[in-house]
């Protein structure tokens, strides 16, 4: 490592235009002094004009005059850089490097660009209830998020880089009274290890430190809302972000975490117990309900109650396809209309939504080439998918439900069987970061829903005996039954 004292201005400038020689916007001024010149290098495309003028030109002017010392300026506020090797990292992320012809110091001033995003509600995370607030791309400030409105001084933040060409900044944060430190070592070690030229997108970054990268089930959480991530905080899980991504990452999760959305923090509990178990019926009708379809028309029509087997009959007698080629036909129609609609204009992407929905849905059974049922199949598949809160599971469960076909079409009840019993396994083998992944329910989650029943939603305090929270309970809730039997 070489160190900044000892090289000088002329040295500098050489040593600058060596390393970004073929970066056309990086500038070098010098502002000629009587007895000294002063060297000012800077990008003019991360550069600030007017901070430039103002923190740098104007406060150097009187370095220029000789009427006062760098050291000693008011109005310039700067850093001294130890090491050559900070040269590059401070002019790409917006800095001015200021050298004094004939003095060894290098001094720093931030006079980077700021552009920062209103912080809005993400488009893809809408609540009813709760805070609207979301992340957006300025790393520090999604902490400052955090902070403003997790106020404890148990919550650790930690910035590390990752990337050998490109390098990226990443920010831990937790709470270590209640995040286990293993994960923390794990995933710290993980992000230490990994090997990249640099990241595109948190999406890279998830892949690199995840347990099981070719699994198709997501095993890192990926939110854009505050109040979510200050919820999972408290629950001991650990967050990373990004720097240039409004996303962040939480780990450990387990299965039942991508089933739940940021209402169920603000309902009532039985509310939020009956959302839930919609979400859960959703995720087995999105995955079965058509290869149950498939594996009753090919195979097991016997299942079918009477008053059924005629009306389902007649609505296939006609159709020139088997069941698996009518399911594949509607199933790729479904995701291209939704793909369509994604890519497309908010205004555009509704019309195609309903072309897609009505006309091509109508024209196809009047043509005789899909029948009723299989259309109505498909429409329920698609409304449960959608019900999945997150859609890293979402796209899970779209993508599960092909293999589950294929199977139903050649071996029937026994080949979706088969493929619960591979899935089954597969969830059971599978771990974050050393936490068991398909850890649906615990004791602990048991209690507490006794504990919102007998008690209302908050937990009680721990150092309360059993006695104090009855009392506590009763005079929150205005129930008086001492005062009731004294009249």
């Amino acid at each position: 490592m070489c160190n900044s004292t000892t090289m000088d201005s002329v040295h500098l400038e050489h040593h600058l235009n060596a390393i970004f020689k073929h970066a056309e916007d990086f500038t070098i001024e010098t502002l000629q002094g009587p007895q000294c010149n002063i060297l000012i290098a800077y990008f003019d495309t991360l550069a600030d004009k007017k901070k430039l003028h103002r923190y740098v030109m104007e406060a150097l002017m009187p370095v220029v005059a000789e009427q006062q010392n760098i050291a000693i300026s008011s109005t310039l506020h700067f850093k001294i850089i130890q090491k050559v090797d900070n040269l590059q990292e401070l002019l790409l992320t917006g800095s001015c490097l200021i050298q004094i012809e004939g003095e060894h110091p290098i001094y720093a001033v931030d006079v980077s660009i700021e552009s920062p995003r209103t912080v809005e509600e993400p488009e893809n995370e809408k609540v009813i209830q709760g805070s609207h607030e979301g992340f957006v791309e300025e790393l520090r400030r999604n902490v400052y998020l955090i902070r403003k409105t997790l106020k404890t001084k148990d919550l650790v933040v930690k910035y590390m880089k990752i990337g050998d060409d490109v390098q990226s900044e990443l920010c831990f944060i937790y709470m270590p009274q209640r995040a286990e430190q293993q994960v923390i070592e794990e995933m710290e070690q993980r992000i230490l290890n990994a090997t990249t030229s640099g990241l595109r997108s948190i999406g890279d970054l998830e892949q690199l430190i995840e347990d099981s990268p070719r699994s198709p089930f997501p095993q890192m959480l990926n939110t854009e809302r505050v109040d979510r991530v200050i919820a999972l905080l408290k629950q001991g899980k650990v967050i990373i972000f990004v720097e240039g991504s409004p996303a962040c990452l939480i780990a450990p999760v387990h299965f039942n975490d991508f089933m739940r959305a940021s209402d169920d923090y603000n309902s009532r509990w039985m509310s939020s117990m009956f959302i839930s178990g919609l979400r859960w019926l959703s995720i087995i009708v999105a995955i079965f309900l058509p290869a149950f379809y498939i594996a009753v028309v090919a195979f097991h029509f016997e299942v079918l109650p009477d008053e059924l087997v005629m009306p389902i009959k007649t609505s296939i007698n006609e159709i020139p396809f088997p069941p698996l080629i009518e399911a594949f036909i509607m199933e790729l129609t479904i995701e291209l209309i939704r793909e369509a609609g994604l890519r497309l204009p908010a205004r555009i992407g509704a019309t195609v939504s309903i072309v897609g929905g009505l006309v091509i849905g109508d024209a196809i059974v009047k043509a005789g080439l899909i029948s009723t049922t299989m259309i109505i199949v498909v429409a329920i598949t698609a409304i449960a998918a959608f019900c999945i809160p997150t859609h890293e599971m979402s796209e899970t469960v779209r993508l599960l439900r092909f293999p589950f076909m294929l199977l139903a079409a050649c071996l029937g009840f026994v080949g979706m069987s088969f493929g619960i019993i591979l899935i089954w396994g597969h969830l059971c083998k599978l771990e974050s970061f050393g936490s068991p992944y398909f850890m649906i329910i615990t004791f602990e989650d048991v209690k507490k829903q006794v504990q919102a029943f007998l008690f209302g939603k908050a937990d009680p305090s721990p150092r309360q005996t059993k006695w104090q929270r009855i009392q506590q309970q009763i005079s929150a809730k205005g129930w008086n039954f001492l005062g009731r039997k004294k009249r």
